[in-house]
């Protein structure tokens, strides 16, 4: 069956990048070895190819959570005789920490090192030519992988109540600070009487070690990412794949934009960079954003209406269109706001580009294979990869439908 050979050549796609490049960190030489075999790829399917590099700061996101939990380490040391300092730390850490590992603003990048990575998009007009064009379809995923993260790697099932835990220690330091120096300065009473807030302190300290353990730098333990996101380039290159060898089921009036992000797992730098790049050119008007990541559970499906850390819904249309799409598959899946962290969609949809979605099928508790070493090919069931082929074949001829093609 052709659906078959297609799974085939999609998981040799994956276990070819990483037996050739390994782990993908941001900015790596491995991502940028990656991105070019990625575009070779994407010059076979679409016949043509461009690769643009941009500059970022590797880790100023999730790279700079160890670093912000040493710095908690150091603020709560000088908590029995100095709790002004550790709260005028402790807070100025904790702003850091939201502005930049929670909401990807960025504000910070300039005090951390540079690196360079590189976007790689093809563009497929449809079968009459760009006259008869009348909305732009992005297919993207992210080509980078992760650092291996200690917490899923380890008893997974408690990686949420340490981060949650983790994520709480800090602002309870900065509660018992504004206590100490406010009962000390303020109201002549001795520091060393709130005994009962010194006690504290020490238990926070485990909040900081989960903070400072959360992953690991040395790149030969990093994620080989077949999961996140090979899986997510394999099933946007097969649906383009698909549209340029059926045209006459291809949607007549969308131009398709083949889009493989870097630097995604340093906060969405690729996708940014790419729309900054083209808002005014590919992306002109109101494109739709078809961006897959994460596919290796046929149970897991979800269907993502937007993403909390980074304020944004998606198009209530547009999910409101895709989770039909999945009942009437029969798929196992669930409506959901992704809850931490952000996706590349997420970019679109902060540039006013709300018809943006992204697709995934994995656990929503994240399991040993999310952003660990154990992120590999034999972990993602290949009923997951043509389940969501389907899908996203069906979600981008109903995009085609809304734009008013005849398919």
């Amino acid at each position: 069956m052709k659906s078959d050979s297609d799974i085939r050549h999609q998981r040799d796609f994956i276990r070819r990048i990483i037996d050739r490049c390994g782990p993908r960190l941001p900015g790596s030489p491995e991502e940028r070895r990656a991105a070019g075999i990625i575009s070779e790829e994407f010059r076979s399917i679409a016949g043509n190819v461009t690769v643009e590099e941009f500059t970022f700061a590797a880790k100023a996101c999730i790279g700079a959570i160890p670093g912000y939990g040493l710095g908690l380490m150091v603020a709560g040391l000088f908590f029995f005789r100095q709790p002004l300092a550790t709260l005028i730390l402790a807070s100025a850490l904790f702003a850091f920490a939201v502005i930049q590992i929670v909401l990807y603003k960025g504000w910070f990048d300039i005090f951390f090192p540079k690196s360079t990575s590189q976007n790689v998009h093809s563009v497929i007009d449809p079968p009459g030519g760009m006259k008869n064009v009348k909305a732009t379809l992005v297919l993207s995923a992210h080509i980078d992988s992760s650092w291996h993260c200690t917490h899923f790697a380890e008893k997974s099932h408690l990686a949420r109540y340490k981060l949650g835990f983790a994520a709480l220690s800090p602002l309870l330091l900065i509660t018992l600070s504004i206590i100490r120096y406010l009962d000390a300065d303020f109201r002549g009473v001795l520091p060393w009487s709130l005994w009962w807030t010194m006690l504290i302190v020490p238990f926070l300290y485990i909040g900081f070690y989960f903070l400072f353990r959360y992953l690991v730098y040395d790149r030969s333990v990093a994620s080989p990412g077949a999961m996140d996101n090979l899986s997510g380039i394999a099933v946007v290159m097969n649906l383009a794949k698909y549209f340029r060898e059926n045209t006459r089921r291809a949607p007549k009036n969308l131009r398709i934009v083949l889009a493989a992000f870097g630097a995604e797992e340093a906060g969405l730098r690729g996708s940014r960079a790419f729309i900054k790049r083209h808002r005014e050119g590919l992306l002109a008007g109101e494109p739709w954003v078809l961006n897959v990541d994460g596919v290796a559970d046929r149970d897991d499906f979800i269907c993502m209406e937007g993403e909390i850390w980074q304020m944004v819904r998606y198009d209530r249309g547009y999910v409101d269109m895709v989770e039909g799409i999945m009942k009437g598959m029969g798929l196992r899946y669930h409506r959901w706001k992704l809850d931490a962290g952000g996706t590349d969609a997420a970019e679109f949809a902060k540039a006013g580009m709300r018809r943006a979605i992204t697709l995934s099928a994995q656990n929503r508790t994240p399991r040993s294979n999310y952003h660990t070493r154990f992120d590999t090919l034999d972990r993602m069931d290949p009923e997951a990869m043509r389940l969501m082929n389907e899908l996203c074949r069906r979600v981008a001829v109903g995009i085609g439908e809304r734009a008013g093609g005849r398919l």
